[in-house]
Parts: C-alpha cells; structure tokens; sequence
C-alpha cells in the first residue's frame, strides 16, 4: 500500500503521517464516507429501533394506528359531551377512551421494540373495541336511529379490521424473526427464550391491567352518587390496590428484586379476590343489560389472563441472577464510548 509516491489512500507530502483512526483501529465505513445508519439504541426501557431501520408496514401501524386510535378517542369524547353519566352509552365512551390509550402504548411499544405480544395485544384491543361498538349498536334500542352510532361503527371497523390486520402480520413475522431479542442478548438460544418469557409477562401484566381497568369503569355506570358502602370500599380499595400489584410485579421483573416479586405473589390472591367479587357484585344486583353482560365477559378474561401472568412470572423469577438484566436493560452512562458499545 505504500511506495515511494506513498499510500494510495493517504497521498504524501513529506512530513505527513498517517491519521489517527488509521493507525489506532481499524477503517470503518464513517471514515470512507459512507453512512452507516443505527438499527437500536440504548435508553432506560432497554434497547429500541431507530425510526430509520422501520420498515414501511411498520411506519403503516405507526402513522394509520395512531391517527386511527386518536380518532376513536376524539370521538368518544364528543359523545361524552351529550350524555348524561347514568347512560349506557357514557360507560361504552369511557371503554373506548381507555381501550384507545392502551392501544397507543401497544403500538409504540410494539414497533420500536419489535415485542410480538405487544402487536397482538393491539389486535386483541382492536376487536375488543369493534365488539363493543358493534354490541352497542346493536343491543341499544336508539342505535338503528342514531347516525352518530353508525358513523362510529362503520369507522371503528373499518380502521379497526385494516390496523389489526397489518398488526397481526407484524406480530406473526416479529414472533418469527426476533430481530431485536437477537440484537439484545446475542445469538444463546437459551438466553433468547428467558428474554422471550420476561418480555411476553411484562405484555400480560399491562393487558391485565386494562381488562381489569374495564371492569372498574363498568361498575360506574350508575354514577358514582348512586353506589352503595360496599361497591365504594371495593373501588376506593381495591382500585389502588390493583393499580401499585401491576407497577410492583413490573419492578419485580425488570429489576429482578427478590422483594418486589415476592410481594407481588402476596398480593395476587386479592387480585383474584377483587375479580371474584366483581363478578358477585353483578350477579347480586340482578341486572339483565349490556353493561352486565360486559362485565362477567370482563371479569372472566381478567382471571384467565392473571393464571397465565403468574406462571410466566414464576418462570421469570427462576432466570433471576443469570445475566438477563444486564443484557435487556443495559446501565445507562454518559460516557459516549460505552454508549456506542451498547449500541453496536
């Protein structure tokens, strides 16, 4: 490479010495002028995509999701301008606003972390919300002759069917591909299964939360004003209680804290509690309608989503201390050369 005229990638001139990046490490594509973009980088969550290696599917969900979810939100909040709170239709607007918020989470967790769960869990949210809509248009006896109604039906299951049929591809070739799990923890099969297990009960610990957030919102249907002892303490109590089990199995699990988990386990019988006597509650006060009908399907969901959630949680906690953490969630530095690191 180098001869009296000198090398033929650094021409001389006498006194000139190789550069620094030629001598201390070996040439990169940077150095030859070609741009190299990131895949993932680092941050507090664990390692997430950059918006430039998405591909057009994903940017598909992300843009059509988004606008799409944002739209269900926009109008349910115009119908809960207009109805009074004892309505069935208010309890049905309170669902598709909470339903709408998990499925923003879903959709930007799910892209940028390529979690296949988290995709799926949107495509459950997406039929969720197409049953309740069409549920309530149809059961309602007003609903053949509201045109708001049927507005909101023919969109939500238009937009609904189109973004839970891209998601459905995406979480099918996500489950196969496991890009970013690859990325994360390396090429150890074993290592990528325990990785697997912690993201998919992290997914069931937020889905659990909005299935039980459903039924909280349909126990309001009569106003809080119109609640009686027993169904007060079971929200004022049970509520938060329900909301910290979910953010203490989360740290449980994230952190791989022995404390957090085994205090979660703890609290898991009153979970099942809370979700039995739901489901007492609705069949105590005889009520024969849509929002009870609702209600059990809800309940039932709940408890069949919890077992699960437990049994990947105790798989989880026999990974606790074999290196997963360090490999998922990374310690953050400013050291812009160990950021690189973990990067690359």
């Amino acid at each position: 490479m180098e001869g009296q005229g000198g090398s033929y990638l650094f021409p001389s001139d006498g006194q000139q010495q190789q550069p620094e990046w030629g001598r201390d490490r070996p040439i990169s594509f940077e150095d030859l002028g070609i741009p190299r973009s990131r895949a993932t980088r680092a941050t507090v969550f664990g390692n997430i995509r950059t918006c430039q290696s998405l591909r057009f599917l994903e940017w598909v969900l992300l843009i059509g999701g988004l606008l799409s979810t944002l739209m269900t939100i926009g109008l349910a909040v115009y119908r809960l301008l207009f109805l009074p709170p004892g309505a069935s239709d208010y309890v049905f607007a309170m669902l598709l606003i909470f339903h709408s918020a998990f499925c923003i989470i879903y959709i930007l967790d799910g892209v940028f972390r390529e979690q296949a769960f988290e995709v799926l869990a949107f495509v459950a949210s997406c039929v969720i919300l197409i049953v309740y809509v069409v549920i309530n248009f149809v059961k309602e006896s007003t609903s053949t002759s509201d045109v708001f109604k049927l507005v909101r039906l023919v969109l939500t299951s238009v937009f609904g069917t189109s973004m839970g049929g891209v998601g459905l591809v995406l979480g099918c070739n996500y489950w196969q591909s496991e890009n970013l799990i690859f990325r994360t923890v390396g090429a150890d099969s074993s290592i990528q299964a325990m990785c697997r297990t912690l993201f998919t009960a992290i997914t069931l610990i937020l889905f659990d939360t909005q299935i039980v957030g459903s039924v909280i919102i349909m126990a309001l249907h009569h106003g809080m004003k119109q609640l009686d002892l027993e169904e007060l303490l079971t929200l004022s109590v049970g509520a938060p209680m329900l909301l910290a089990w979910a953010v203490i199995a989360y740290l449980g699990l994230r952190l791989e804290s022995n404390y957090f988990f085994t205090v979660a386990v703890m609290l898991s019988p009153g979970h099942v509690a809370f979700i039995l006597l739901a489901i007492t509650q609705t069949a105590l006060s005889k009520e024969e309608n849509l929002i009870a009908e609702c209600r059990y399907a809800a309940s039932a969901g709940s408890l069949i989503v919890h077992i699960v959630l437990i049994y990947l949680m105790v798989r989880c906690y026999r990974n606790f201390g074999l290196g997963l953490k360090e490999k998922v969630y990374p310690r953050q530095t400013t050291t812009t050369g160990v950021q690189s690191s973990l990067v690359q």
